[in-house]
């Protein structure tokens, strides 16, 4: 019987909802694992396709002379897990090309986030 689920007064009742970490135990449990990787690409997954649209929505907007996404904003979706996407977009629609910064850091960026993934996987899956 979960006492959690059955226990009228959780105040007077000592529990712990988690079992006590040992020795060489990892917090994410084997069941876990799927879930947290899972949820890790999904993330991946919307951060990069913000970014990648956030760049084909800027230079439309450049095109029809229309307000345009600030580039710290840019710079932003990049930085929060979404330059692959945003390295993409920039040389799928020739955006923001003729611009070092973004020329250097979109590409460095998306090479980290990669290295990062990649760490991931061998972290949750493999360990």
């Amino acid at each position: 019987m979960n006492p959690l689920l059955h226990c009228k007064h959780l105040h007077h009742t000592h529990y712990s909802a988690l079992p006590a970490k040992r020795k060489g135990e990892f917090l994410i449990q084997p069941t876990d694992k799927l879930t947290v990787y899972l949820a890790a690409l999904a993330v991946l997954l919307v951060m990069n396709l913000i970014a990648f649209f956030s760049m084909l929505i800027d230079k439309r907007c450049a095109q029809a002379h229309a307000r345009r996404i600030p580039e710290k904003l840019l710079f932003l979706w990049a930085l929060l897990l979404g330059a692959p996407g945003g390295t993409l977009a920039m040389y799928a629609f020739r955006h923001k090309t003729q611009h070092w910064y973004f020329k250097l850091f979109f590409p460095l960026l998306a090479l980290l986030q990669i290295a990062l993934l990649l760490w991931l996987n061998a972290r949750l899956l493999l360990a």
